[in-house]
């Protein structure tokens, strides 16, 4: 009788496209499992966008650490910073600048606004319901972020400090 053999080529051929489909399906799946993480992690990004608009706010309405006569009625601060504060139809932003007098403020935190003519020297744009989602929080990302801070600054020739509050919207393009 005579022995059969087993043909050692096929046998190889077969474990080597397995070993390579199994290789081929760990890859895919590495990949597709990196891009499902990444792509479902939420990231909000609206309060770095206001820290970036409030910097480029206070460079371009100051000069030499003095600010400019912003708080005039003919001044538009949206077409001189060359601001964007709208998406599609609506504001997306708010932005508030108050201008308080040096001797009251106290660790970052200011009370008496600077007057001229009777009023108060502040300036906003933007959409101002916006402001009044400021105080509610932990609210997971459906109310608009907000930042604050106060700048020292001269005004004609004189220490004052420079209040920039930003709420931000955007909860559709920055919001996942």
């Amino acid at each position: 009788m005579k022995k059969m053999h087993l043909n050692k080529k096929g046998g190889e051929r077969i474990t080597y496209a397995l070993a390579w489909f199994l290789l081929l399906v760990l890859a895919v799946g590495g990949i597709a499992a990196s891009a499902f993480t990444f792509s479902s992690y939420k990231v909000d990004t609206r309060l770095y966008e206001a820290k970036i608009l409030s910097k480029h706010l206070l460079s371009c309405i100051t000069e030499n650490g003095n600010l400019k006569d912003i708080f005039q009625e003919f001044f538009n601060l949206e077409q001189s910073c060359a601001l964007n504060l709208k998406v599609g139809k609506f504001y997306e932003y708010h932005i508030n600048l108050v201008l308080y007098e040096y001797e009251s403020c106290n660790a970052g935190s200011c009370t008496n606004v600077v007057e001229k003519n009777g009023k108060n020297l502040s300036k906003d744009i933007g959409d101002q319901s916006l402001a009044g989602y400021c105080s509610i929080k932990d609210a997971k990302g459906r109310v608009p972020k907000c930042f604050e801070e106060n700048f020292y600054i001269l005004y004609n020739n004189e220490p004052h400090f420079l209040g920039i509050k930003i709420a931000v919207n955007k909860q559709e393009q920055n919001v996942r």
